[in-house]
């Protein structure tokens, strides 16, 4: 009984990082609401107000994933910030369509909206996060000692992008449309989403 307490008590631990983790990221949206709506023609109709909310929602997923990234580190250093965007940048590069022919630099089908996607964001910042953790004291052999520590996280973060680069391309293409259809089921459902 003890040991199922221990186990729960760390994934409810653990939950509650990633959750605080992404609070950054979600205080974000809010300001991008009122300045769309301060943007719009019925109020002020200010361009660069427009320009600056629909910024804030196109780097939502950079936010998210440096956001997490940061969150979910012990120490709160920017190289997890800094591996974040390396990392989501890789997976959005290789999973994104390549030549127009509907693969992905895997070769499998190409996840058509990744630059918009929160989830990839999230996926990048767990990938940066955890590689922060795990490497941000590493020492390496005295001719690379240059790359490690926190360097060694950019570099790490980098490798691990690219294996769960991988595996996304195998998975998401059915996850994302699986997200998909739950939203537009709950859309039409007679009483409505809530």
């Amino acid at each position: 009984m003890e040991k199922n307490n221990n186990i729960f008590s760390k994934a409810s631990n653990g939950l509650q990082i990633f959750g605080r983790s992404m609070l950054l990221a979600i205080s974000a949206m809010p300001a991008a609401a009122i300045l769309n709506r301060l943007a719009s023609d019925d109020l002020f109709n200010i361009p660069f107000l427009k320009e600056a909310a629909w910024t804030i929602f196109a780097i939502l997923p950079l936010i998210f994933a440096v956001s997490v990234a940061g969150g979910i580190t012990k120490d709160k250093h920017i190289a997890a910030g800094v591996a974040a965007v390396i990392a989501y940048n890789i997976l959005i590069h290789t999973l994104r369509e390549i030549d127009k022919t509907g693969l992905n630099s895997f070769g499998m089908v190409a996840v058509s909206n990744v630059e918009s996607n929160i989830l990839i964001g999230i996926i990048a910042g767990l990938v940066a996060g955890i590689s922060y953790n795990k490497f941000k004291d590493k020492a390496l052999p005295s001719a690379l000692a240059f790359f490690g520590g926190r360097r060694l996280v950019i570099i790490m973060s980098s490798f691990f992008a690219i294996i769960v680069s991988w595996i996304l391309s195998y998975i998401f293409p059915t996850l994302d449309e699986g997200i998909l259809s739950l939203g537009k089921n709950i859309g039409t459902m007679s009483m409505g989403p809530f």
